[in-house]
């Protein structure tokens, strides 16, 4: 940005706002779209050092710095960093389909900020997300139960059939005479 820009902007009072959620926009992308932690983690620990974000953003970038620093795996700072979110918005709730990972870290730092406090209110504000779990649907909704269930059905109808046409005779009969050849 060139000083000329930069000074006419500081004369109306706009680029500070601007220039912080331009940045915490770009950490986003860093962090959600391009997957450049290294790059994020020094991005995201100056804005959240930056007095001109607004509650939410300020949110925003702990959380962002704790996905980063996760998948750098660097769990302690980012339980830190979870809890820094935590304390900006205790009733912060994550999503369902975050990583396993993600939500480890941050329900230990949920866990953390409650016992620290000395109040369980945080853990039971919201319930966690049911997790599926590791051994998938039980036995009968299983694909392989229904394929068995079938292969028996049908061994017991086509079993059934042979044996009440057992006795019959297999020969045709019908309305011509038979013809012996000598």
């Amino acid at each position: 940005m060139s000083p000329f820009v930069l000074s006419v902007a500081l004369l109306y009072g706009a680029a500070p706002a601007d220039a912080a959620a331009s940045d915490v926009d770009r950490a986003g992308r860093l962090v959600e779209k391009e997957l450049r932690y290294s790059e994020a983690v020094p991005l995201l620990r100056s804005l959240s050092a930056n007095p001109a974000l607004t509650e939410a953003e300020r949110a925003q970038v702990y959380w962002w710095l704790g996905v980063a620093l996760v998948a750098q795996g660097a769990t302690a700072p980012s339980e830190a960093a979870f809890g820094e979110l935590l304390r900006l918005r205790p009733d912060y709730a994550v999503d369902p389909m975050v990583s396993p990972k993600i939500r480890s870290a941050f329900e230990t730092a949920k866990r953390r900020a409650a016992q620290s406090s000395g109040v369980n209110a945080i853990l039971q504000a919201a319930p966690p997300p049911p997790v599926a779990s590791a051994t998938g649907p039980p036995w009968y909704r299983r694909w392989w139960f229904y394929t068995a269930l079938t292969v028996v059905a049908v061994a017991a109808v086509t079993t059934s059939v042979m044996l009440l046409h057992r006795d019959a005779d297999p020969t045709p009969t019908g309305t011509l005479p038979a013809i012996q050849l000598e």
